[in-house]
């Protein structure tokens, strides 16, 4: 008598291709970051992080002797979990980024 039955090996193919397809779709998602497009000529706002010496000890970016921006405009942005956890300090600065225009040298 013949089984209608698919063999073992090719059932657990096609699960194993459907969990990979499915997993495809997220395999670029990075938690609270999403694509922002901008348009031509569009200022870019741009954000300073904390920086880390050789030896591995965190700086804030405006705890050393950089430029700081107007109180006024001074503030720290919205942290995700994963940049809280890893000690992520975000917050403006005075640099403008502006779409599709060249700048080589420009003081602040």
């Amino acid at each position: 008598m013949a089984s209608s039955r698919a063999p073992r090996g090719a059932v657990l193919l096609i699960v194993v291709l459907a969990a990979l397809v499915g997993c495809s779709q997220a395999v670029f998602y990075i938690p609270g970051v999403s694509p922002q497009g901008y348009s031509s000529q569009t200022q870019v706002p741009m954000f300073v992080n904390k920086l880390t010496s050789a030896k591995g000890l965190p700086f804030t970016y405006y705890s050393l002797p950089f430029c700081h921006p107007d109180e006024a405009e001074h503030e720290e942005q919205d942290l995700n979990i994963g940049q809280i956890l890893s000690g992520d300090s975000i917050e403006t600065s005075d640099y403008v980024l502006v779409t599709k225009r060249n700048e080589y040298c420009k003081i602040l």
